[in-house]
């Protein structure tokens, strides 16, 4: 989905409806199936992302990351393991609108400020 639309992607949520453009029939020994049986995301975020949104966005997203890392690393060295599964986990799961995703960051981000504020 990325590759032929590399600029702004197929659309938010809109990743389920083409996937399927993309997917060819799947076979595990004698078993075989295609279309609705298949899954229907990419299973990862960067993924998702790319997919969905396209290159500007996930330009975006990585700028996003860059940014927070700097701040855990500069403020809250402890949390960078926190910070570095979650990337890792999310490498493996869609979750561009899970709340996870988003909570643990808004949870590391307010220990870095909590730090930032009590040293300043």
């Amino acid at each position: 989905m990325g590759l032929n639309n590399p600029l702004m992607g197929v659309g938010y949520f809109q990743g389920r409806e083409v996937y399927a453009q993309y997917q060819t029939e799947f076979r595990y020994g004698s078993y075989s199936f295609v279309g609705e049986d298949q899954y229907n995301e990419a299973h990862n975020l960067f993924l998702d992302v790319w997919g969905e949104l396209g290159a500007v966005c996930y330009l975006v997203l990585g700028m996003f990351i860059v940014s927070v890392a700097g701040k855990v690393v500069r403020w809250q060295r402890d949390q960078v393991p926190l910070f570095v599964f979650i990337l890792v986990a999310y490498s493996f799961a869609s979750g561009l609108s899970d709340w996870t995703l988003w909570a643990s960051v808004g949870f590391i981000l307010s220990q870095v400020n909590v730090r930032r504020n009590h040293l300043a």
